[in-house]
């Protein structure tokens, strides 16, 4: 859950898949979409209270060929749009979508979203869903609700699996 209180700043630009090797190694026009964020709103966002803002075509930008990290988030405020939502709305953002959380400018209202972060592999959460998700409700669920909540390892065909525990499949681990 991202909160952010009454007179809390607007948070730096930034890409979401940027901490992730494809992001910076892939040419545009090669380029997957590998890391997906899904914000949905728990309270309405507005520009007063700290709507994220967006930076159109940031997608486009061709990181491969850049130079100048020291300024790689670096825009004009006139190029960030906030998106404005309604509690319930999801904004989905691509993971080379710059963005940011806006300055929450209010005396009360409490801006509250729901960032449910997924990674390639077939889209398997990066956050700790499996922490925070109550232990009864997810044991009644389809496997497929358990993999994209982290209950269940993801091993893709290449490179180390996601939610692995060392005694070994979580299904075993947590017995159901």
């Amino acid at each position: 859950m991202i909160e952010l209180g009454p007179g809390s700043k607007a948070q730096p630009l930034h890409a979401d898949g940027g901490g992730w090797w494809p992001f910076w190694s892939m040419p545009r026009d090669k380029y997957v979409e590998y890391y997906l964020n899904f914000l949905i709103a728990t309270t309405d966002t507005t520009c007063e209270n700290g709507a994220t803002g967006v930076v159109r075509g940031s997608q486009d930008v061709e990181y491969l060929s850049l130079t100048d990290y020291a300024n790689v988030w670096q825009y004009p405020e006139e190029d960030v749009e906030q998106i404005e939502l309604k509690a319930g709305d999801c904004l989905l953002l691509g993971g080379r979508i710059v963005h940011r959380g806006g300055e929450n400018k209010t005396q009360t209202d409490k801006r509250r979203i729901l960032s449910c972060m997924v990674i390639s592999s077939s889209l398997t959460p990066e956050e700790a869903h499996a922490m925070t998700v109550d232990r009864k409700f997810i044991e009644n669920q389809p496997e497929r609700v358990k993999k994209f909540l982290g209950f269940r390892n993801m091993t893709p065909i290449v490179g180390p699996g996601v939610w692995l525990h060392p005694k070994g499949e979580l299904s075993s681990v947590l017995g159901f």
